[in-house]
């Protein structure tokens, strides 16, 4: 039965082809079969090659460490050591980190409008890279690393204190409009690492995820004001901005936010038409996130 449904395909197949010359028949089976193949190779290893090859590319140095990757580079002629996991999104986040340089807006920003940024928030902080690439923009900033994905929040320890970074305090939460516990989901985009997003759950089980409010964090922080509030929290932005109320503990306390926001979950209308009501300038950078900044503070 078998070899009658691979005959019956491969007459099918035959047939499609019919019109071309027999060297060009060749090109096809050989890119039908060479497709085929690389539909079947794992896909982070390919997109770990390509980031890797282009990290090369701009000299930096990546060594093998075990399981994992070090890659050595500079940031604003600092030396930087990352671990990056293999088979996971961690090169994929060096790429729009470092080579991407995503971020970088915020830094010509800063210094454009003559802007101090001694506190800041890293909401999504993934393995650290953000964190690090900010901590040395603004040396004398303190950071603060949320990260609710217990293994990727590991990596994110192991990545700060690689680079002796005190001026940064991890924190294994999350982000929400509530003060609640949440779960863990891998559903989202590319299901990696840094496609981990949270949802709502009705009952609290041992794997719950915790989850504070900006208002909460930034008074336990004791901080005034907020200079950089970065987030990047898979579709979680829906909820920290839901509605104008809900915000008004903590984003007026905000001179500029960098959020990512996921068209996914339709929000993007309603924290555009948030931010405005709090007096924010709002501005898309061409890498697709969005820079907002408070005209009362700044």
């Amino acid at each position: 039965m078998i070899y009658l449904d691979m005959s019956r395909a491969v007459k099918r197949y035959l047939r499609k082809i019919k019109l071309f010359s027999t060297s060009e028949r060749l090109y096809i089976i050989l890119y039908s079969v060479c497709s085929i193949i690389l539909n079947k190779l794992p896909k982070n290893v390919i997109l770990t090659y390509d980031v890797y090859k282009k990290t090369l590319e701009h000299g930096y140095i990546i060594q093998k460490n075990g399981s994992k990757d070090l890659v050595k580079l500079e940031v604003n002629n600092v030396t930087v050591r990352v671990l990056l996991k293999r088979n996971s999104s961690d090169a994929l986040v060096l790429k729009q980190i470092f080579l991407d340089q995503e971020y970088f807006a915020i830094i010509s920003l800063a210094n454009e409008r003559n802007i101090s940024c001694n506190t800041i928030i890293d909401a999504g902080a993934n393995v650290g890279l953000t964190s690090i690439y900010f901590s040395k923009y603004f040396p004398n900033a303190s950071i603060i690393a949320l990260e609710p994905n217990k293994n990727t929040y590991q990596r994110l320890v192991e990545n700060i204190k690689l680079n002796n970074s005190k001026n940064i305090i991890t924190i294994e939460e999350g982000i929400w409009s509530t003060n609640t516990f949440l779960r863990g989901d891998y559903s989202f985009r590319d299901h990696n690492d840094w496609s981990f997003s949270l949802k709502e759950t009705n009952t609290r089980t041992n794997d719950a995820i915790k989850c504070t409010t900006l208002d909460v964090l930034i008074e336990k922080s004791s901080w005034d004001t907020v200079d950089l509030l970065k987030i990047d929290i898979e579709g979680g932005e829906d909820a920290v901005f839901n509605t104008v109320d809900e915000v008004k503990g903590w984003l007026p306390k905000v001179k500029i936010v960098a959020v990512e926001i996921h068209n996914e979950f339709n929000c993007r209308d309603r924290i555009y038409n948030i931010l405005t009501y709090y007096n924010f300038g709002i501005k898309e950078t061409t890498e697709g996130l969005t820079i907002a900044t408070n005209n009362n503070l700044i």
